[in-house]
C-alpha cells in the first residue's frame, strides 16, 4: 500500500512528463511559467533545447503518423493528405496554445481552413449517407 507522499510524488513525476511533453510540441512556455517549473533542467537547456534522445521526442508529425494515420490504415479506410493534416496541425497548434487568450474564438475554428475545406464537407456529406440516415 503505498502512502499519501509516494502517491503525491508518483503524481508530480506524471505532471512533469506531460509538461515536457507539451514543450517539445508547442515550445517553450510563457516565461512567468517556464522560470517557475523547478524541474524542467531534467528534461531541457536553459534555452529549451530537449537533453532527451530525439526518438524520446514524439513531435506534431510523428503523433499524427502513429495515432490518426495508421488507426485509419489499419481500419481500411483512406488516410488523411499532407494539405489537410497540414490544416489540420496548424488549428490543434492555434487551440493548443498555451494561454487561453492566444487560442482562436469559437468563431475563427469554425472559420478555420480545417473545418472550411474538410471537415463540414465530411460532415455534410454524412448527412447525405443512407448509413447514417438507418443508424
Amino acid at each position: 500500500m503505498s502512502t499519501p507522499t509516494v502517491r503525491y510524488k508518483y503524481i508530480e513525476e506524471v505532471e512533469d512528463d506531460i509538461t515536457a511533453q507539451q514543450v517539445h510540441l508547442q515550445g517553450i512556455p510563457p516565461p512567468e511559467w517556464w522560470d517557475k517549473w523547478d524541474k524542467r533542467s531534467k528534461w531541457f537547456d536553459n534555452k529549451g533545447q530537449a537533453l532527451s534522445n530525439e526518438q524520446d521526442i514524439w513531435s506534431w508529425d510523428r503523433r499524427f503518423r502513429q495515432w490518426i494515420q495508421e488507426p485509419r490504415k489499419s481500419e481500411g479506410m483512406e488516410t488523411i493528405n499532407s494539405e489537410e493534416a497540414a490544416a489540420l496541425l496548424d488549428l490543434l497548434k492555434r487551440v493548443l496554445a498555451w494561454k487561453p487568450e492566444n487560442r482562436p474564438q469559437a468563431q475563427q475554428i469554425l472559420e478555420s481552413g480545417w473545418v472550411k475545406e474538410w471537415a463540414l464537407p465530411a460532415y455534410n456529406k454524412t448527412k447525405r449517407t443512407p448509413e447514417v440516415e438507418r443508424a
